[in-house]
């Protein structure tokens, strides 16, 4: 199999400045999920590592051999894109014949024909831009247990590009997230999940989003901006005066059973079934609760919401750095 290195990588498209020095090291057989918003760079930098774009600075290697000049067919790669790609040797009339054969199967078994076109390959690298993207809901969640049941059994290296979180989270070994051309922070899900680098992560990781709440250390807590007292976790290294986000996941919060709590006036209730999302405003900030449990108030009502001091994260409002 094969590892891949990726050093001091930078990209420009003429005078404008795509990726920015980009350092990522991939081990033998591991699964990376390239994450990040629209243009953010994650397709581009799997592109220069298949050989379709030009590296301007900067080192790509797999198992130790530098391939910023290898042609893509000689890299030992295969390639499995959002959308299905034409065959240059048919004729035009072949090609739309050949797309009125595939209309006979579902997008689903599309893409399972060109996931095995890529397998036959035997590659060293497996590289994947969005395959998901085109499919409904119900069909993403099935191909992605088939890709990592099929990762599970290949073990070959694999990166993985795509926008969905809840797709990097479920299948990779390791994430990298990246915003405006740049590593924002990588490693294993559940590390970026319980210890982002900073407010872009923590909100970009995770479903729904972290909560965050603007205020100023103060008091022994985080003063918010209608008054509010919130509590600091133990040992926090802020110091008075000292202007911070405050974060919580809506899982983490919890009605409160005696009375104690933050007030939590409730805007909308939305009941999944299993889950139910509450949204309203705490602080006089809006925020987002998920509990389990099945709820006995409704929108209107004032409630009373905790968190374990533990789980609260904060960063600084200046760097948003995490402290």
């Amino acid at each position: 199999m094969a590892s891949v290195s990726i050093r001091g990588v930078t990209k420009s498209f003429g005078t404008v400045p795509i990726i920015h020095g980009v350092d990522i090291e991939i081990g033998d057989h591991e699964f990376v999920a390239l994450v990040g918003p629209s243009g953010c760079g994650k397709s581009t930098l799997l592109r220069m590592i298949a050989g379709l774009e030009r590296i301007t600075g900067g080192d790509i290697s797999i198992s130790g051999r530098r391939i910023n000049d290898v042609a893509p067919k000689e890299r030992d790669i295969a390639m499995v894109f959002q959308n299905y790609a034409l065959y240059p040797h048919m004729t035009v009339r072949d090609n739309m014949a050949f797309a009125l054969m595939l209309a006979k199967t579902d997008k689903g078994q599309r893409q399972r024909v060109a996931m095995g076109r890529a397998i036959v390959r035997d590659p060293a690298v497996f590289l994947f831009d969005e395959p998901l993207s085109n499919l409904d809901a119900k069909l993403r969640v099935q191909m992605r247990t088939e890709i990592k049941l099929l990762h599970q059994r290949l073990k070959t290296t694999s990166i993985y590009v795509t926008h969905d979180q809840v797709e990097a989270m479920t299948m990779a070994d390791q994430i990298v997230v990246m915003r405006d051309g740049r590593v924002e922070q990588a490693g294993a899900p559940l590390h970026l999940y319980d210890h982002p680098a900073n407010v872009f992560v923590a909100g970009f990781i995770g479903s729904p989003a972290m909560n965050f709440i603007d205020g100023t250390v103060a008091d022994g807590g985080v003063r918010a901006g209608d008054g509010t007292l919130l509590p600091l976790p133990p040992g926090a290294p802020v110091t008075a005066g000292q202007r911070v986000r405050y974060g919580v996941r809506p899982s983490h919060l919890r009605v409160a059973a005696d009375g104690s709590g933050l007030p939590t006036e409730v805007e909308v209730m939305e009941p999944t079934g299993d889950d139910t999302f509450v949204y309203g405003r705490m602080a006089g900030q809006e925020i987002c609760a998920m509990f389990n449990e099945r709820q006995s108030f409704g929108p209107g009502d004032t409630i009373r919401l905790q968190s374990d001091a533990a789980r609260i994260h904060l960063f600084d409002a200046e760097t948003e750095r995490r402290l």
